[in-house]
């Protein structure tokens, strides 16, 4: 029936624009084609720059720059007609639109907007939009899936929440009346904001469905002047309307607790599109945060007119709103439609299944046998000897992650009694590493020995990973993973206890199988049919995130190079190869590199600023402790082996000649791999360039092994002879590593031409058994040198001090022990943890003994430095004392320095005059027990405990008080809780004069008592500081900005990393603000 237009209803058509666009003329078409027209026709450019716009036919031009919907309209004179009809220039009306809005607007005299149906722009019968429907948040549900064909599944629809403003239809007098369309929103969310301003002032708020606008929804699109769709362009403004639209409609009480919660949810919306690979959206989202907080007066007037124009309470939205749970309910079964889809189109045949079943359990079955290999080999060696392991290089920690963390955050090595700097990158990785573990309890210290126990099984998988990215045999990837996993370089590592070129090794091929990733150059299986056969295997490139490979390379990149720096050369290579040989997305390699940089970079920074000085020695330095090793042919030092070092250990054992058969085949599989990587040098047909790559990097591996061994890089025990101290030079392991890892890409990486040689499959048939056999032969050899010989394998079980010990150093005011152990000469130590700690050394502070020229220097001209240090000095006076006298004053001497204890440990080997180790040990106990002030507290089987203080309660030497930080005055002397760096306490009450830190230069720490910056005096090889009267707080902290500054750009770099590495899908589209 048609519709009979009542005399005195006029309505005013505003047609808003941004210049001449596109969409203009289409729009113009369809309003002057309405079957019936309107009595004034306002064409507004809104844009900001000149780009003349033809006036429709009858009708008005307006130019008028605006940012929104609000400013547009008012720059529109003498609107006096009843109804206003907005569009914009992308909604081209239906004929019979207008019609079908004043039909529902003339139904009753409290209607006060009308909004129509949206359907595309191109689609025609794409359904878009009838009516908002939003959360009380402003988070948008419109039940409508995309690419939805309109078949007025919604026409039922008459009253809803809010109506967009394309097409929609305004009551002038309810304009007015709630204070016409907010200034501060616009293209988006002003006509949702006016709805809720109309339901509140008593209007209503309807949608037409029969009334059609056709949208292109430029703005939300970011369509216009010619762009490419992309609707991520749009979202901050997205977002920053949703944002302003939640907190204008909130109550006052919870406006600042919103804002706070907006502060940290953009936060935390901004890492979780990072970690779904939306970099671009993370910006968008920490954008829209900041323009909120910058629009704050546009807040507040949004709020101020939504509540003059109020009459009645916000509960007449109630039952117009969405709810949270129908939102999640409603993107939950749009996530399972989806993946539903994808598995359909996806689904493989029964024949396929079998197939990929079949070759599933073939892969399980190999990868877990040769799992099953090194992980058994593991458990025999490191099995036994538990949580805590100490010997060789090998540097645990038995704090907690929170201490470490200090010591990281701090860059500080506890040498001694002192805190210095220069702490190794490694540390940082261990910290990273343990981080998960630390979450559920678990502190680092067994972490670091099961990662240390662990590394052939995890260098076995990491292997058969990487070599599946160049080929998809199971032999040859079980084969490359064997080879990995016995490598010698690793074999001698572990028993040696290098830890971190373990982890090196292990993490190396995740390298080369992250880039592959990162440039889709990885290899899967794709079944397609084959003729006469209906199925094939086919390889073909993966089609996955690039970002996150690329951020995988980083963070394996990194560890590779905390783990061994003189990797640096080589990974310069690689990437300045890929910089030039890739072609697309170079910027991927900003991830690759990022976290080694922001990792190596102080250490680079030290060596390029004083390059006369011996920095650049700590490249080639193992991280852990000092370790010396016989020197070697260069020759077998390229190979990562020490025969000299394995054929001593396997006399030892005392076998018989035939059982040495092992040693020879131990290097056969690196052989196999030179002889396949020269064939694919010669004859590959594709992937040429990696076939180059790895030779290179083979070469530059074989030069580092050569050439490391000749560097010093500290002084330190000789491998298996405890007892004579040397002159440590740089490892050739990494450098080994490095070779085989090259060969191994030349080998695998290449597709050479076929042979048809009757020769050629024996021949290969014949190397893949050697080479199995040299793996597993080198693997048992290695097992039988760690259980048979006592000089071999240098990593033992921790030994087993008084839990005193223990319970000291972490007790809050963190007291020190000073470990003796008698042996041919008499070490001394001052311990702050129950076993040499990750952070006692590192490779500056080990350079510390090196000198100039000597008779055991090396080729560049370092020799041994005498002992010089005040550090050392102390210890030996302390130790003389010791054993020197039975004055009480050793005692206070002790607690002077916080040593709460003294520990004499069980030499492992014979004393100086043939007496087993107890009789030395219990010479040197008679001593001890003789020193007043000290009292034997307790004894287990690897070492006694002496406690400073005596048990008298009479006796001066009861009161004394060993803590780092303690207080001195008129009440005496009180300990202080504090970290093993930092210090932050509320002071007891009483009177205190001074304030003692048991550390020794006063440069490297600043001191803060209620705020105020005190000065620090070194008195008697402590730091003192004044205390002010009626001081009620004590700070101390490391005086070095640099390390906090690389902490959180480090700690920056690599959360954000990790976050891009996490294995998360990116979300299907760029669409809703909420």
């Amino acid at each position: 029936m048609a519709y009979a237009r009542r005399p005195n209803l006029t309505v005013t058509a505003v047609v808003v624009t941004q210049g001449a666009s596109e969409f203009l003329p289409r729009t113009l078409r369809g309003l002057a084609a309405q079957t019936i027209a309107p009595q004034r026709v306002v064409l507004v450019d809104a844009g900001p720059r000149p780009s003349p716009c033809p006036a429709p036919d009858g009708g008005e031009l307006v130019e008028a720059p605006s940012p929104n919907l609000a400013t547009a309209l008012a720059a529109v004179p003498d609107i006096a007609d009843e109804w206003l009809w907005i569009l914009h220039d992308d909604s081209a009306p239906a004929p019979d639109c207008l019609e079908q809005l004043l039909r529902l607007a003339d139904s009753g005299p409290t209607v006060g907007m009308v909004g129509a149906k949206q359907r595309g722009w191109t689609g025609t019968d794409v359904l878009l939009e009838v009516g908002l429907r939003t959360t009380a948040s402003g988070r948008r549900t419109t039940d409508i899936d995309d690419g939805d064909i309109d078949q007025g599944q919604l026409d039922s629809r008459s009253d809803v929440l809010g109506v967009g403003t394309a097409g929609a239809l305004v009551r002038r007098e309810a304009l007015t009346a709630v204070g016409g369309f907010d200034p501060a929103l616009g293209p988006f969310g002003d006509g949702l904001e006016l709805s809720r301003r109309l339901w509140r002032g008593k209007w209503r708020v309807v949608v037409a469905p029969r009334a059609i606008v056709y949208h292109a929804r430029a703005s939300y699109r970011a369509v216009r002047h010619g762009a490419d769709p992309d609707p991520r362009r749009s979202f901050a403004a997205r977002r920053r309307a949703q944002l302003h639209y939640w907190l204008s409609g909130a109550h006052w009480w919870a406006l600042p607790f919103l804002l706070l919660w907006v502060v940290l949810l953009g936060g935390a919306r901004a890492l979780w599109r990072i970690a779904t690979k939306q970099s671009g959206l993370a910006v968008a989202e920490l954008q829209a945060v900041g323009e909120l907080l910058t629009h704050l007066p546009a807040l507040r007037h949004t709020r101020r007119r939504s509540h003059q124009v109020a009459q009645v309470g916000p509960g007449i939205l109630r039952p117009l709103q969405a709810t949270s749970r129908e939102l999640f309910q409603r993107a939950y079964e749009a996530n399972r439609h989806n993946r539903a889809e994808q598995r359909a189109a996806q689904a493989p045949s029964n024949l396929e299944l079998q197939e990929l079943a079949s070759l599933a359990r073939q892969r399980r079955w190999t990868l877990g046998a040769v799992l099953a290999i090194t992980g058994l080999a593991s458990a025999v060696v490191f099995g036994p000897l538990g949580w805590q392991l100490t010997g060789g290089a090998y540097a645990g920690f038995s704090g907690s992650w929170r201490d470490l963390a200090q010591y990281v955050r701090a860059d500080m090595v506890a040498d001694g009694l002192q805190l210095t700097g220069g702490l190794d990158p490694f540390a940082f990785v261990v910290l990273g590493l343990t981080l998960p573990f630390a979450l559920v309890g678990v502190n680092p210290g067994p972490v670091l020995a099961l990662l240390h126990a662990a590394a052939l099984p995890l260098a076995a998988l990491t292997a058969w990973a990487a070599a599946g990215a160049a080929t998809r045999r199971v032999s040859l990837r079980a084969w490359a993973a064997l080879v990995w996993a016995v490598h010698p370089s690793l074999l001698l590592g572990l028993s040696a206890g290098r830890t971190a070129p373990a982890l090196a090794h292990v993490f190396l091929p995740l390298v080369a199988l992250f880039l592959a990733r990162t440039w889709r150059l990885e290899r899967v299986d794709v079944l397609a049919p084959v003729a006469g056969r209906g199925r094939g295997r086919v390889q073909a490139p993966t089609r996955m995130v690039a970002v996150t490979a690329a951020a995988g390379a980083g963070l394996a990149l990194a560890i590779v190079l905390a783990g061994a720096p003189s990797l640096l050369g080589a990974a310069v290579l690689a990437v300045g190869v890929l910089a030039w040989r890739v072609r697309r997305s170079r910027w991927r390699l900003v991830w690759v590199v990022a976290p080694a940089v922001a990792l190596l970079a102080p250490l680079l920074w030290q060596t390029v600023r004083q390059p006369a000085s011996s920095t650049w020695r700590a490249w080639f330095a193992s991280p852990g402790l000092p370790l010396g090793e016989q020197s070697t042919h260069p020759l077998w030092a390229a190979l990562g082996t020490a025969p000299g070092r394995v054929i001593a250990a396997w006399q030892q054992a005392d076998l018989p000649g035939p059982a040495r058969l092992p040693l020879g085949l131990w290097l056969v599989p690196v052989a196999v791999l030179g002889l396949l990587a020269c064939w694919q040098l010669v004859g590959a047909r594709q992937a040429r360039g990696a076939v180059w790559l790895g030779v290179g990097l083979a070469g530059m591996g074989a030069l580092l092994a050569v050439i490391a061994p000749w560097i010093a890089v500290g002084v330190g025990p000789m491998a298996g002879v405890s007892d004579q101290f040397v002159l440590v030079r740089g490892w050739s392991g990494p450098g080994a590593s490095l070779l085989t890892f090259g060969l191994a890409i030349a080998a695998l990486a290449g597709r050479p031409q076929p042979v048809h040689n009757r020769w050629w499959v024996p021949a290969r048939r014949v190397g893949a058994v050697v080479g199995s056999v040299g793996c597993v032969a080198g693997l048992v050899a290695w097992v039988a040198l760690c259980q048979l010989t006592a000089d071999f394998r240098l990593v033992e079980r921790a030994p087993q001090l008084p839990a005193a010990v223990a319970y000291a150093q972490d007790a809050p005011y963190r007291s020190r022990v000073l470990v003796l152990e008698p042996g041919t000469e008499l070490r001394v130590a001052v311990r702050r943890g129950t076993v040499a700690q990750l952070t006692d050394i590192s490779a500056l502070t080990a350079l510390a003994e090196l000198q100039g020229p000597g008779p055991t220097g090396d080729r560049f001209g370092a020799g041994v430095r005498p002992v010089a240090d005040a550090n050392l000095e102390v210890l030996v006076a302390l130790t003389s004392a010791l054993t020197g006298t039975s004055d009480a004053q050793a005692a206070s001497t002790l607690a002077h320095y916080a040593i709460d204890g003294v520990v004499v440990r069980r030499h492992a080997d014979t004393g100086a005059d043939g007496l087993t180790p107890w009789a030395t040990t219990a010479r040197l106990a008679t001593a001890l027990d003789t020193v007043g002030g000290l009292r034997r507290a307790t004894r287990t089987e690897d070492a006694i405990l002496w406690r400073v203080g005596s048990a008298d309660p009479q006796a001066p030497s009861a009161h004394l008080v060993a803590a780092r930080v303690r207080l001195r005055g008129e009440s005496g002397v009180s300990p202080l809780p504090a970290g093993p760096v930092h210090a932050d306490v509320t002071l007891p009450a009483g009177t205190w004069q001074q304030v003692e830190i048991a550390e020794t230069d006063p440069s490297r720490w600043r001191l803060l008592i209620d705020g105020q910056d005190r000065p620090l005096r070194a008195e008697e090889g402590i730091l003192r500081a004044d205390v002010p009267a009626g001081a009620q707080t004590l700070s101390l902290s490391p005086r070095h900005p640099g390390a906090t500054l690389w902490w959180l750009v480090r700690a920056g770099v690599f959360a954000l990393a990790a976050l891009l590495a996490l294995p998360l899908r990116r979300a299907k589209s760029g669409g809703q603000a909420a």
